[in-house]
């Protein structure tokens, strides 16, 4: 998360000196690298919490499955 973090710390400085000095292209690249690799982290922590539902879920599922008595 700290990456994460330092990034939007980074895309709101550089955004700042964007807002005093418009033609400030070192900015603008910065910027549009650190929302790449934002989108990147943002996907990654996405998937992961995607794969963690369907983990749970199939664990629940086999729980539930293997709890059935047969009268």
């Amino acid at each position: 998360m700290n990456e994460r973090e330092d990034l939007l710390k980074t895309v709101e400085l550089c955004e700042r000196i964007l807002a005093k000095d418009p033609a400030n292209k070192i900015m603008l690249e910065k910027i549009e690298a650190s929302k790449k690799k934002l989108r990147l982290i943002e996907r990654r922590l996405t998937d992961n919490s995607e794969e963690n539902k369907q983990e749970k879920s199939i664990q629940q599922k086999k729980k539930s499955s293997g709890n059935t008595e047969y009268l």
